[in-house]
């Protein structure tokens, strides 16, 4: 995979992948360029959770989690375009977070690969990165129905 750094998140798409018990984060599906698919542990995702909560709460606004798995992007993914642009994936190894105002700036990292894309999200739409990538988990079968 060759992938120049920094790669800016234009777009979001999140999967459980059973065989794999892993959630498969791909920013960027519709450029090949500069399409990353990432691995997320469901460890990592527990990990995530609070920190996702710190950064998508307002004053009186809690990030919207439903119980029953949505599509959170302005258009849904081209399933043929995904498949057909999809790369191997690699582990997400950490994401750094940071806040300007009202836009948060997200780091995905792979330091092995050194594969570093960002995201910098209003609030609006970081809520909903986080609702995608947490309603793409599978709550009962990895414990934190109870958690979201």
């Amino acid at each position: 995979m060759n992938i120049q750094c920094p790669i800016v998140a234009k777009t979001f798409t999140c999967k459980y992948d059973a065989k794999e018990d892993r959630l498969l984060l791909t920013l960027n599906y519709e450029i090949p360029s500069e399409r990353i698919d990432f691995w997320i542990t469901r460890s990592f995702l527990l990990k995530l959770i609070p920190v996702f909560f710190d950064f998508t709460q307002n004053d009186n606004n809690a990030i919207d989690t439903p119980t029953h798995p949505t599509q959170t992007a302005d258009k849904p993914t081209d399933s043929a375009l995904y498949l057909l642009t999809q790369q191997e994936p690699i582990l997400l190894e950490s994401i750094d977070f940071s806040k300007k105002e009202h836009i948060t700036v997200m780091v995905f990292k792979n330091n092995e690969k050194a594969i570093y894309c960002e995201a910098q999200l209003d609030d609006s739409m970081m809520k909903r990165v986080v609702t995608l990538i947490l309603n793409s988990a599978p709550k009962y079968e990895w414990g934190e129905y109870a958690v979201i």
